[in-house]
């Protein structure tokens, strides 16, 4: 199958394609390079605007309490900072964030995100590193137009340094391209889709 994520879903997203090669026949990254390289090119910029990275992943219950202080108002602005403003999200897609950001449960899922995120997830990204493991699948790279990653690098650059076939573009819209840039999107993941469609049905009937 062919594998595509958004933000954190990118991150599951490269994952699975490390390991497991012999399932993945591709892979669609949106607004996402390897987490080692984010944390590796931090600055005081990343720091002042990825506030979220550092404080999520905190030991419990310290995230979890803040959060819970006013939940509507840490999405909202999340959101609106995300999007531009928040008149740039369609109603129901805004009302599914706010309704799943009061839930507990949720907000400490997310903060469990971040945390393997500094933690074990980095920790096997860079195991492969150091071995020498690589996507072997092809890959496609959609990115924030205009934005560069990991200590002022280009998204392509980044993502070479871990896989062997990438390709991709930056698209206008920001960050959260699958809301904001449908159609742009499609595009992109239409066309990896049928020039590598082929091969994608070689490896299914073989």
């Amino acid at each position: 199958f062919v594998v595509c994520g958004h933000d954190r879903g990118g991150r599951v997203a490269y994952r699975m394609a490390l390991d497991y090669p012999d399932m993945v026949l591709g892979l669609i990254s949106v607004t996402v390079v390897p987490t080692p390289e984010m944390w590796e090119g931090a600055s005081k910029a990343f720091g002042l605007g990825a506030w979220h990275w550092f404080m999520l992943a905190q030991p419990e219950p310290l995230p979890e309490t803040l959060l819970s202080g006013d939940p509507g108002f840490i999405i909202d602005a999340t959101l609106a900072k995300m999007a531009g403003s928040l008149d740039q999200l369609h109603p129901l897609a805004l009302a599914d964030y706010r309704q799943a950001f009061r839930d507990p449960v949720v907000r400490h899922g997310i903060c469990e995100d971040y945390r393997a995120a500094a933690g074990i997830d980095e920790i096997d990204d860079l195991n492969d590193r150091a071995a020498g493991r690589r996507i072997t699948a092809p890959v496609l790279v959609l990115w924030e137009q205009g934005r560069t990653y990991g200590g002022n690098r280009q998204p392509l650059a980044i993502c070479n340094d871990w896989a062997n076939d990438v390709t991709g573009q930056g698209l206008s819209g920001g960050h959260l391209l699958p809301e904001l840039a449908p159609e742009a999107l499609l595009a992109q993941m239409r066309l990896f889709l049928s020039r590598h469609e082929q091969a994608f049905a070689h490896h299914c009937s073989g």
